[in-house]
């Protein structure tokens, strides 16, 4: 259903510098950019992926997507990582990249109507006022979409009112439409 759903969809590149990777990281980004394409999708337009549990605004957070500098942060390194190896991702580390990623491809490839027809399809009001819970973000909903999609629903979306399949598929259509 996914396949049928992209069918026709472009693909474009953009090659971010990658700060603070061991070989094998450097190789998981380039499966996460990839796991786009391979959704017919063009790639995040990101300058930067940082890796760095270091970083003051990864306190209490497993990364974060910076639009003004278009950079991603993630708040690990291969020497932080969950399984104790750069080899092999854990399924959150996953997760967060795609989630990150999905933020700045949501951020320079959907328009205020496919970000507002997504809204009114999972009944948020914003799309991303800091003052609403996490869960009620429509740009955190379409990120944990995506992650659940670009993973082939491997990853199951957290904190989400629905996780009805046919109501994410319709959402992910709305955001990659075009």
């Amino acid at each position: 259903m996914v396949a049928a759903l992209l069918a026709g969809m472009g693909t474009g590149s953009s090659e971010p510098s990658i700060v603070n990777a061991s070989a094998a990281l450097e190789g998981h980004v380039e499966d996460a950019l990839a796991a786009f394409e391979a959704h017919g999708l063009p790639r995040p337009e990101v300058a930067e992926i940082r890796f760095d549990p270091t970083d003051p605004q990864c306190d209490g957070r497993s990364g974060l997507y910076d639009g003004a500098r278009r950079t991603v942060l993630l708040c690990f390194d291969a020497e932080t990582m969950v399984l104790g190896s750069d080899e092999v991702l854990h399924r959150s580390e996953e997760r967060v990249m795609l989630h990150e990623l999905t933020h700045a491809w949501t951020e320079t490839h959907t328009s205020t109507d496919q970000q507002q027809a997504f809204m009114r399809l999972h009944e948020v009001e914003h799309w991303n006022d800091l003052s609403d819970r996490w869960h009620e973000r429509g740009t955190e909903i379409a990120a944990e979409t995506f992650v659940w999609v670009l993973t082939d629903t491997q990853n199951q979306p957290r904190s989400l009112a629905s996780f009805d399949e046919e109501v994410l598929l319709e959402g992910f259509a709305i955001l990659t439409a075009g």
